[in-house]
Order: C-alpha cells, then sequence, then structure tokens
C-alpha cells in the first residue's frame, strides 16, 4: 500500500511543521513574534542534545573525530585570538558570535540526535517531506507568476538587466533559498533522478530573483542533475572545483562588480586575507571582523585596517559588515580556525559519500545543498543564516540515513509501507 498524500507519521510532525514555519517564517514572525527565535532555539536544542549525548555515551566514535576536531580548532582558535588581542569583550561579544558561528552545525545535529532516539523511518521521512515540499512550491510558483504579472509585492522589487526581480514576501536571498531547499527535497523524494514539475517550478522561483548567484545555481543543478542521470558515480572533491569554475563563468558579471576597489564586499576579502596573515596563525577572535557581532559593538579592526570610510562598512552604516562569509571565518579564526571550518565541511561531504549506495536522489540532492550553500557563501552569510536553518536539517537526516538507512532497493520497497 502505498504512503497517501499528506499522511504524517508521528516522527515527521516535527520536521513537517518545521518545514511551514521555514516557508512562511516571515510572514508568522508578523503576527507571531515568537517565531522569530526558531533558530535560535533549535540551536539551543541541538547544543542540549550534544550534552546529553556526551554524557549518556561518555566517548567519541571514530566516524566523528573529523567534524569534532574541526570545531574544537575553529572556535579554540577564535576564542584564544579573543584572549590574546582583546579587540571585543568576551562575554558579551565573543561568546554570542561564536555561538551564532557554530549554529549551522547545532541545527545539524539536533536533526541527527532526533532522527537516532526517535527510530524514524527514512523511507515514510522522505516521501512524506517530499510531498508537502511539492505543494509548497506550486504555492511559491504560483506566487511568483502572479507578482511577475501583478507585482503585489513591490516592496521587494528589483529591477536588474532590465527585468523586475521577484522575491515575494521574503527578500530575493530568502525566496531563492527557499525554492533550492524544497526542489532538493521534492529530488530525495522520488528516489531516483527525475525530472518534475515541480522541480522545473524551483528553478524558475530561483530564476525569478534575478541574482546572478541564482543562476549560476540553476545552471550547476542542471549539469549535476545529467551528470548523476547518465553517469550515477560519485562526485569528486575537485568536481567543486569544476563546477564552482562554471558557477564563476556564469557569474562573472556580478563578481565583477564586486571585486572593484573599495567596493565593501571586495575589501572584506581582501582585509580578510591580510588579516589571515598578520595574525596567523590564530586571527583576532570572534566578534571582531565580518561578523554581525563586530558591528553591535565596532571592531576597532575596521579603523585599524581602513575599512571605517567604505561605504557600508561605517560605524554608521554598516549594513554590508556581514554580507559575505569566508572572510569572516579568514580574519576571526585565523590559518588554524579556517582548516577546521574545512574539516567540517569535508566530514559532511564523507558522510554524504555513504549514500550513494543507499540511495541515488539522497546522494545527489544532499550534494547539491552542500554545493549551494559553498556556491552562495561568497555573496551571503550563507551557513550564519537562518536562512539554511532547512538545509542544515536536512544534512543531519541525510548523515544519519547514512548510519542507518536501506539500501536503495529498501527504499523502493519502503515507499509502499504503511505510515503507523
Amino acid at each position: 500500500m502505498k504512503i497517501s498524500k499528506l499522511t504524517i507519521n508521528k516522527h515527521t510532525i516535527l520536521f513537517v511543521v518545521l518545514l511551514y514555519c521555514y516557508t512562511f517564517r516571515n510572514i508568522l514572525v508578523l503576527f507571531i513574534p515568537f517565531f522569530g527565535y526558531v533558530d535560535e532555539i533549535l540551536a539551543i536544542a541541538g547544543l542540549s542534545c550534544f550534552f546529553i549525548e556526551v554524557f549518556s555515551v561518555h566517548k567519541l566514535l571514530k566516524r566523528n573525530i573529523l567534524i569534532a576536531a574541526g570545531i574544537v580548532l575553529f572556535v579554540t582558535a577564535g576564542i584564544l585570538g579573543n584572549i590574546i588581542f582583546m579587540y571585543q569583550p568576551l562575554l558579551s561579544i565573543a561568546i554570542p558570535d561564536l555561538l551564532l558561528s557554530i549554529k549551522f552545525f547545532l541545527w545539524i545535529y539536533f536533526a541527527i540526535y532526533f532522527c537516532k532516539k526517535s527510530g524514524i523511518n527514512y523511507n515514510i521521512l522522505f516521501s512524506t517531506l517530499s510531498e508537502h515540499a511539492k505543494i509548497l512550491l506550486c504555492f511559491l510558483f504560483f506566487l511568483t507568476v502572479i507578482d511577475g504579472i501583478f507585482h503585489i509585492f513591490n516592496e521587494y522589487s528589483d529591477v536588474k538587466m532590465g527585468i523586475r526581480a521577484v522575491a515575494l514576501y521574503e527578500g530575493a536571498t530568502s525566496l531563492a533559498s527557499t525554492a533550492a531547499s524544497l526542489m532538493c527535497l521534492c529530488l530525495i523524494g522520488e528516489g531516483k533522478l527525475k525530472w518534475t514539475k515541480e522541480i522545473i517550478f524551483g528553478l524558475f522561483v530561483i530564476l525569478a530573483t534575478l541574482r546572478f548567484k541564482s543562476l549560476a545555481a540553476v545552471a550547476v543543478f542542471i549539469v549535476f542533475f545529467y551528470f548523476g542521470k547518465a553517469l550515477r558515480k560519485k562526485i569528486k572533491w575537485w568536481y567543486f572545483i569544476v563546477l564552482g569554475l562554471l558557477a564563476v563563468f556564469v557569474a562573472r558579471k556580478q563578481i565583477l562588480a564586486v571585486v572593484q576597489p573599495g567596493i565593501a564586499r571586495s575589501m572584506l576579502f581582501i582585509v580578510g586575507f591580510r588579516l589571515l596573515v598578520d595574525y596567523f596563525p590564530l586571527g583576532t577572535g570572534f566578534g571582531t571582523y565580518a561578523s554581525y557581532f563586530s558591528k553591535v559593538r565596532y571592531s576597532p579592526i575596521y579603523k585599524m585596517y581602513h575599512l571605517s570610510n567604505v561605504y557600508g562598512l561605517s560605524v554608521d552604516r554598516s549594513s554590508f559588515i556581514n554580507d559575505t562569509f569566508w572572510p569572516m571565518v579568514l580574519g576571526q579564526t585565523g590559518f588554524i580556525g579556517t582548516v577546521g571550518y574545512f574539516m567540517v565541511l569535508l566530514w559532511i561531504y564523507l558522510r554524504i559519500q555513504n549514500c550513494i549506495s543507499k540511495n541515488i536522489a539522497v546522494y545527489y540532492g544532499g550534494m547539491y545543498i552542500l554545493l549551494y550553500l559553498l556556491l552562495t557563501s561568497f555573496g551571503e552569510s550563507a551557513f550564519l543564516h537562518w536562512n539554511s536553518m532547512l538545509f542544515a536539517m536536512l544534512f543531519g537526516i541525510i548523515i544519519s540515513y547514512s548510519y542507518n538507512g536501506k539500501t536503495e532497493k529498501g527504499y523502493e520497497t519502503g515507499k509502499k509501507e504503511k505510515c503507523s
């Protein structure tokens, strides 16, 4: 008996609720301000789950050594930078910035822990989430078409290349991330690489935002899809470089626009590399550079490196300070912290690799999420923003599935199971 559409197994309810809250978060916050803190609450829950696991197991599994070592290096480098250089207060600025910096990993751990403790049926979970993601994508596609014709959400309007961009009630960056995450869920739910109308709708919505990063993400997805469908092979690390070059080619106009001297994002990268060298190997510490808390209490680094006169990076106009991601890692945690962060990403990559023999759609869906985040991290705070919350949750589910999930054959059988 096939799983009926919209059937919710008791263990999938949490993820379904989070899926809808994530998609309509900007609307929900207007009526229920509490929803503005959901991402922080989930991060605290993830941290609590971590401590519960540590105290109950009293050991670190070998398969998790890489991520544990990476996070320790990242955190230690930043904290030592704070203690040595004392550019920002430790308790009021550095620690909150540290928690913000690892929030993405806490979301992942929360999903892993929940899947593990609930004994979740991954086949039912993927199918259920996919059915809801299809409905949400159809809804976003409908709104995108309506807004393109009647300009309902004018407060988010933008004109690029002579065309009005669509951002709906979220903003272009958030809309693209939402569509990409829902699209990956639809792909995973199919259990195989298959073009569906919902995936096409998702690509259309992403394109409608008219961000050059979005154009690159769509181009990479199409290449990704046909590569997997034709070869069904593992994606090696150097493929990311090739696909990254493709993305650079597609988004070259935007890249040329932001690498000009004096442009905020360009200057953040330039000074980020200077800090990597000048403060080798630790960095300047959390809350000191290219992060949200570095503008809560304006960091002295900006004056020291003559960034306080750059538009968007000044003390009174600081909106561009946390407009990107990697300069923060380079500047605040130095060589050691950057290596640690890449170790964590490598661990995620290796865990997804284990899914190829279990389910090809889960494998390519997870790989695309990783590539999407890497692409967007050069132009936005991808791993720090609530835009990435669903991506992190999907990583957690996929990683848990890589440990405990059935093979591809088992997945097809599981789709016929009846929900309990």
